[in-house]
């Protein structure tokens, strides 16, 4: 075995960058890391790549002002000076890595799009793709509890809505509340919306329930 071989087996395993480097048991417990690890894994990839050019970046400039601050030039002058000389690398720092273009906000700029740090639901069972949670409707996070409750073996219980012959009581007396006080163009039309709004919700519960009832 050549001596190159021997320092492969005694160093990293070799593989991608984009590969884990360290295998599962090796990675920190510290609960600020895991918890640190586990919003990065739910990151959507284009967020995960801005956010590593941020982790990238700070730990760019920590180096530096550590250099900086060790220095005898900054440590014989004043705090305001001192103040200015950090204020000074770190704009340095931005500047440069805006040029080279891996700047986090040059990145999110070219990928078009806003960040976000919102958790992902991961849950490929039954056709659900990872989506942000933010863009499910009300519907669709009672399609999924009632699919969770029902592999649990639960019954997922449901607030049963006020309603009127009707539809929705609370939505109908606005409507005919705004109507009667004259209200104007803007007000009608809100109003409008709430109870088409109760009446959708309403037909969402009568649907779900139904498909329940089906599924025992």
């Amino acid at each position: 075995m050549s001596d190159s071989d021997q320092q492969r087996r005694r160093g990293r395993p070799v593989g991608l960058p984009s590969q884990k480097r360290k295998h599962e048991d090796e990675l920190s417990n510290n609960p600020h890391t895991k918890r640190s690890r586990t919003r990065m894994d739910n990151m959507l990839p284009n967020d995960k790549r801005v956010e590593m050019a941020k982790n990238a970046l700070r730990k760019q400039k920590m180096r530096k002002l550590k250099n900086l601050r060790d220095s005898e030039a900054y440590k014989q002058t004043s705090p305001a000076v001192q103040k200015s000389m950090e204020v000074q690398l770190e704009n340095s720092i931005d500047q440069e890595y805006m040029a080279n273009g891996k700047h986090p906000d040059k990145i999110a700029e070219q990928l078009g799009h806003q960040i976000s740090d919102r958790p992902i639901i991961e849950n490929n069972e039954d056709g659900w793709e990872d989506i942000p949670e933010n863009l499910l409707g009300e519907y669709d996070i009672l399609m999924l509890q009632a699919q969770t409750a029902a592999a649990n073996g639960e019954t997922l219980e449901m607030e049963e809505p006020e309603v009127s012959p009707t539809g929705n009581g609370n939505a109908i007396q606005e409507f005919l509340a705004a109507t009667e006080a004259s209200y104007t163009k803007a007000a009608y039309l809100d109003v409008l919306t709430k109870v088409i709004k109760s009446l959708s919700t309403l037909w969402q519960k009568i649907s779900l329930f139904c498909r329940l009832i089906l599924l025992d």
